[in-house]
């Protein structure tokens, strides 16, 4: 991010999470910037095996309890698109979500009549957006199958920190927005004071599959330079923030962990865990509120406008920085 390529290591991790894998994974730090990433990352080819095929919610885990959930949680999201939909003079914007994942806020954004599509990597995403009625394409941010300018918004929720070249995704979004479009991201905040108390415990890491953990003055940096001027920030997230806590704490509850790690499970035991869980998250919201009232929230979404080519080179002294590079 800065140039500078001395490092201190910060974490040694195994995957706490799906145990897909018992190698364990370094995180270092930037002793320029103070960024954190995974060194060495893994090979391109090795990184599918760490996403687990029940990854995505899917069929019956959008019902009951926890699917009713999962809609509840999912307005804070809608909420926050809604606001940088207002900025589009248009009754339909067209909005790419790029790693769409399961594809439930597209969803709800197509019953408000917006024309939007998703675009991940991942062939069971798709299908499990497919459920939904969603269209979405595979491709990925180096080689988006759209034409230029074409999009108003560009979504790029719990993306960013899973991809090994982010100045490549914020430039591919600036390609394929029109002029003055809209760039929402969502990454874990690893300024929050969850990971200042719990350190190499706190679930945002996630390794292996967070390559970068991000800081709001990362970000701030990373769409400054690829023409980008942000217009809203928010540290909190109904669906993310006290469920990281929880999950942090005792990510043997963490539900979809148990479905990947224990697919079989009989019923009862599911619901009992489903149920220590939610119990566990409810008791985390007081701290996750007030971490991100002092601006230090768990995760950090922002709403960035495209900037004119003009004020591209005037915001960086005259010149444009080549993007992706």
């Amino acid at each position: 991010m800065c140039g500078v390529y001395l490092v201190n290591p910060k974490h040694q991790l195994p995957d706490r999470l799906y145990h897909t894998t018992e190698e364990m994974f370094t995180v270092i730090e930037c002793r320029g910037c103070g960024l954190m990433r995974l060194d060495p990352r893994p090979k391109d080819a090795d990184m599918p095996k760490y996403y687990p095929d029940r990854y995505w919610a899917y069929g019956a885990t959008r019902h009951g309890p926890a699917g009713f959930y999962r809609r509840f949680v999912l307005r804070d999201h809608a909420r926050f698109v809604k606001k940088a939909l207002k900025s589009v003079d248009a009754p339909s914007v067209a909005i790419l979500d790029v790693g769409c994942g399961a594809g439930d806020l597209l969803a709800s954004l197509r019953k408000q009549g917006h024309s939007a599509i998703g675009m991940d990597v991942s062939h069971s995403a798709l299908r499990s957006a497919k459920e939904l009625d969603v269209p979405g394409v595979h491709g990925s941010y180096r080689q988006a199958p759209f034409q230029d300018q074409i999009f108003d918004v560009v979504m790029m929720f719990h993306v960013l920190e899973h991809i090994p070249d982010p100045d490549a995704a914020i430039a591919g979004a600036r390609k394929l927005l029109k002029p003055n479009g809209r760039l929402l991201i969502q990454v874990p905040n690893a300024d929050c004071m969850q990971y200042t108390i719990l350190g190499r415990k706190w679930m945002g890491l996630d390794v292996p599959r967070h390559l970068y953990d991000y800081r709001r003055q990362d970000i701030e940096n990373l769409l400054a330079r690829n023409g980008f001027a942000i217009v809203r920030r928010k540290y909190f997230s109904w669906r993310d923030n006290a469920p990281c806590l929880a999950t942090s704490v005792a990510p043997w509850l963490d539900p979809m962990s148990r479905r990947v790690r224990q697919p079989n499970r009989n019923k009862l035991l599911r619901l009992i865990g489903d149920s220590m869980y939610f119990g566990l998250t409810m008791a985390c919201w007081p701290f996750a509120l007030f971490e991100s009232m002092l601006r230090r929230g768990a995760t950090l979404m922002v709403d960035a406008e495209k900037l004119p080519q003009e004020a591209v080179a005037k915001w960086t002294g005259g010149g444009m920085p080549p993007l992706g590079q």
